[in-house]
């Protein structure tokens, strides 16, 4: 496929992120700089308007016109609906392609209809069975429904795994093209010293399976005591899962909350395991792939996403879910083999490197040439 080359006067887009993906929650989260990375990576080929359910406006972060709510809307439930209408007024004000960040925007085809423009939605996640399996009332009752709407408003279905494809061509009879997530490699890469470190990065959630790596830890840290486990991120869970190593002794672990990429991107390099214990499904998870570009062995559960990117004793480990005891063997695996580390190390970063954010971009750019012109070749 040929790339896109930026020259001359760039084509006009319009990107939309899903009520779910604000450049708050982003900042709150320590990862606001991947996402600036992205637009601005967008910037290069692209005259880009950005609209999110921020009320702040991020244009001068961003260096492209950003289009936040112009009220401030304080509850996020009201914010979310007050989005959508946003969308709907501005839409006939939409003169570019629409590309969206996720398909959970039930107003979409109305934004397609009132635009007149051609739309390529995300599919980074299966918003409607992820949401069913991890929430309960209003929010589990309309997630089919979000994600259902959103399908009938896409042109092309823009998929981050060959998993997500089939459920879009199956499931919701839609032409799909396969983008797969992003690692920068300006901020992620190797670091030149491991230390005694062990490292999950995600959110706080009971179906990310922290306790289980808690567990596992626990027995690990009996035959290397020296050894520190990283919890970053921030959730629901934070007080019972500090709660659980309290009252269960579990030594050296630190919670390190919301961390800024930059500073992450070190924790992850010198680390010498990074886990993704899920236990349901993930996406196309971007944590897994930047720490394998950061030259870290890594062991996931064999979950859909996980299992999307990890080639078993090649790329990282997998275990099975809910199993303390398959990862406490998994991990003692990695720390007492110098060698099958290194080994697993050097094959995950070589596979990370296909994922490298201009790469991918300059792939997606001339994909969507393409869907402007016409020509797109989609299945």
């Amino acid at each position: 496929m040929s790339r896109a080359v930026p020259t001359g006067r760039k084509p006009r887009i319009i990107l939309i992120s899903p009520t779910a993906g604000s450049l708050e929650q982003f900042d709150q989260a320590g990862f606001l700089s991947r996402q600036v990375a992205l637009v601005q990576e967008y910037s290069k080929y692209f005259d880009v308007e950005y609209y999110t359910c921020d009320v702040r406006d991020y244009s001068g972060l961003l260096n492209v016109k950003h289009r936040p709510l112009p009220l401030k809307i304080g509850r996020y439930g009201f914010r979310h609906l007050f989005f959508w209408m946003y969308l709907v007024t501005r839409a006939p004000f939409m003169r570019a392609p629409i590309r969206t960040f996720g398909v959970e925007l039930p107003v979409l085809p109305i934004v397609r209809a009132l635009s007149r423009q051609k739309v390529m939605a995300g599919f980074p996640w299966d918003y409607a069975t992820t949401t069913r399996a991890n929430y309960t009332g209003i929010k589990r009752l309309l997630a089919g429904y979000l994600q259902n709407w959103g399908f009938k408003g896409a042109d092309v279905v823009i998929c981050t795994t060959e998993r997500l494809r089939d459920i879009a061509r199956n499931r919701y009879n839609k032409r799909t093209i396969i983008v797969p997530n992003f690692v920068d490699f300006r901020t992620f890469e190797r670091g030149p010293q491991k230390e005694d470190t062990i490292i999950y990065v995600g959110r706080l959630h009971w179906s990310k399976g922290i306790d289980f790596l808690l567990s596992a830890f626990k027995q690990v840290a009996k035959t290397f005591p020296g050894y520190r486990l990283l919890v970053c991120g921030t959730g629901e869970l934070d007080t019972s899962l500090k709660e659980m190593v309290a009252g269960e002794g579990i030594p050296n672990v630190e919670f390190l909350g919301a961390i800024k990429q930059d500073v992450l991107a070190g924790y992850m390099a010198r680390s010498k395991a990074y886990v993704l214990p899920s236990i349901t499904s993930e996406g196309h998870p971007k944590a897994l792939i930047e720490a394998m570009a950061s030259g870290t062995a890594c062991v996931a559960t064999r979950v859909p996403g996980n299992i999307d990117i990890l080639t078993d004793n090649v790329t990282g480990l997998l275990v099975e879910p809910r199993d303390a005891e398959a990862l406490t063997q998994a991990l003692l695996r990695l720390l007492s083999d110098e060698t099958f580390r290194s080994r697993i190390e050097s094959e995950a970063y070589t596979f990370a490197k296909r994922f490298g954010l201009t790469s991918v971009l300059q792939c997606e750019a001339s994909l969507i040439n393409g869907f402007i012109a016409g020509s797109l070749e989609a299945s």
